[in-house]
């Protein structure tokens, strides 16, 4: 669902702003999170987990205009990596709070998510000033200067900036979370708990350079960033490829 409405959710960003998108995807996001909490079978579960990533793409996409507008471009890497580095700590810690709350219920983390999803649209919409948010880019009244969608796939830097997109997120959120623990505990022969030890520790030292990869972005610039990350992922997946033990 976030895949097919993520070109939707940027349209209305450009319609209403960021501020109005953002605290409305939240929403979305928590009322349907309060109805997955509350579904009787796995249809419901699945109907309403689906339909909230509507309101999880007009977050991500808001977010991501919010902070682009909001940063100047010397610290916008650091702006960024810090952002990410709320994701990654979510993610850390989010599966021990999680499975906390699974020991009462069940439906309990879905609650829970709820309520903080309800208090983040509610300081999006209400708290979030205006005045400290940046310009507003308003869009062009001609069209000159005015780039399309399919102007930018025309376009070289854009398609590179497509690819390297593509495999980044393939290789650490497709290739890592699901293929990796299966190669732990399928061909290296240990468990589920030394692949849980090593997907958090991996982790913890990518919380540790992420601001320092930032700050080399704004520094030395975005190409040379991307290249070294590129060259650092390839040599990671090449040792994987060789690996013969945990260790």
């Amino acid at each position: 669902m976030r895949f097919a409405s993520g070109l939707v959710s940027g349209k209305l960003v450009d319609k209403f702003g960021e501020r109005t998108v953002l605290g409305f995807g939240l929403f979305m996001v928590s009322f349907f999170t309060l109805l997955t909490a509350l579904s009787q079978n796995y249809s419901q579960l699945l109907i309403f987990r689906s339909l909230g990533g509507l309101g999880s793409s007009m977050f991500s996409v808001s977010a991501g205009s919010l902070l682009m507008r909001s940063v100047g471009d010397d610290y916008r890497a650091r702006a960024q990596s810090l952002y990410n580095s709320g994701f990654l700590l979510g993610g850390i810690s989010g599966p021990a709070v999680g499975g906390l709350l699974a020991t009462i219920s069940l439906r309990a983390p879905f609650f829970v998510y709820s309520i903080t999803l309800a208090m983040a649209a509610i300081t999006a919409l209400f708290f979030l000033s205006e005045k400290k948010l940046g310009k507003k880019v308003d869009a062009p009244t001609t069209q000159i200067g005015q780039t399309t969608l399919s102007q930018a796939f025309r376009l070289r830097p854009y398609q590179i900036a497509l690819v390297l997109a593509f495999i980044n997120n393939w290789v650490l959120f497709g290739l890592r979370s699901s293929i990796l623990p299966l190669f732990v505990t399928e061909k290296l022969n240990s468990t589920a708990i030394i692949a849980g030890i090593g997907l958090t520790i991996g982790a913890l030292i990518q919380g540790i350079f992420m601001l320092k990869a930032g700050k080399y972005s704004d520094v030395k610039g975005r190409k040379a960033a991307l290249l070294f990350g590129g060259v650092f992922i390839l040599f990671g997946i090449l040792m994987l490829a060789f690996t013969t033990n945990i260790f």
